[in-house]
């Protein structure tokens, strides 16, 4: 355990960085408690004064950091992960100066929070000595690209492309269905975060069929929460595998016959045409294992 206290120069990369997060990646493995803690009691102070969480830091900053070690209070998943971590570096489909791009498994958080304790930019944090940035998020239960960025530079960059459109994001996705569907652009308003009505575009393709069940290749125009699991299912194409807007009769009975679990959703391609990232994410056991028993090959 560190037996005293630390200061840090935030630098360029670090301004606009909440100082929570931004302890974080310099203390890693400490347990988020044990940081909100030494926010909360004035422990963790800039420029000699105290902060709450949310504080944006300033290139320049001081930050006094107090004595934490990583075991206070560390849990089995973190030290899980730990382990893990390594393992991770073979899931890297493009890699330069400026970014990373990985092949995320399903089941893994891209970050702590909202349930997760311990997140994929947390396990990252802990395999490469500089930063590393989420420039873009995935569901816990969707496989596939994401983008990580290793400045704040990159990241703004980045994430400009993504609200201009100037990226092009593929899935691939397992869904049912009863009747072949009639479109294949989906117009339809969605809600967001403040209760407004937003809008939000899908188009897909059919890529196979076998019995009541399609491969389609599904493009969106814009990225909303859930946006797929939900256009998909109001024109009755559910995923299979999806337990929240899917059908729990078909997703039981698919099991049953089939024995393969999981959101059959999957990230496949990533472009951001300003960066010159163009790459394809493999599938994933789950849905490879389905497509073979469908005989979709």
């Amino acid at each position: 355990m560190d037996k005293q206290v630390g200061y840090e120069v935030a630098g360029a990369n670090d301004a606009g960085q909440r100082v929570d997060n931004y302890i974080m990646l310099i203390k890693r493995g400490v347990p988020r408690s044990r940081i909100y803690r030494a926010i909360r009691k004035g422990e963790v102070r800039v420029n000699k004064g105290r902060v709450k969480p949310t504080t944006r830091l300033s290139e320049g900053d001081i930050v006094r950091i107090p004595p934490m070690s990583c075991k206070e209070g560390a849990s089995e998943e973190y030290k899980l992960a730990q382990g893990q971590a390594k393992s991770l570096k073979e899931k890297i489909i493009f890699e330069n100066n400026e970014y990373i791009v990985i092949n995320k498994d399903a089941g893994i958080a891209v970050h702590s929070g909202s349930g997760a304790s311990y997140g994929l930019i947390d396990q990252y944090n802990q395999i490469f000595d500089e930063k590393i940035y989420l420039v873009h998020r995935l569901d816990k239960a969707v496989s596939g690209c994401i983008l990580l960025s290793k400045s704040r530079q990159s990241m703004v960059k980045a994430q400009a492309e993504w609200k201009n459109s100037k990226t092009n994001k593929i899935y691939h996705a397992l869904v049912f269905y009863d009747e072949m569907p009639r479109v294949n652009k989906i117009e339809q308003n969605l809600i967001g975060k403040d209760g407004r009505e937003i809008s939000a575009v899908t188009r897909f393709r059919i890529l196979k069929k076998s019995g009541k069940v399609l491969l389609v290749e599904i493009r969106l125009d814009t990225g909303r929460k859930h946006q797929i699991r939900k256009h998909m299912s109001s024109i009755q194409l559910p995923l299979i595998g999806d337990d929240k807007y899917g059908d729990y009769r078909k997703n039981s009975e698919f099991v049953g016959e089939y024995g393969v679990t999981g959101l059959m959703l999957h990230a496949y391609k990533l472009s951001v045409y300003g960066t010159k990232i163009n790459c394809c994410a493999e599938y994933p056991g789950s849905l490879k294992e389905a497509i073979a028993i469908l005989q979709m090959d």
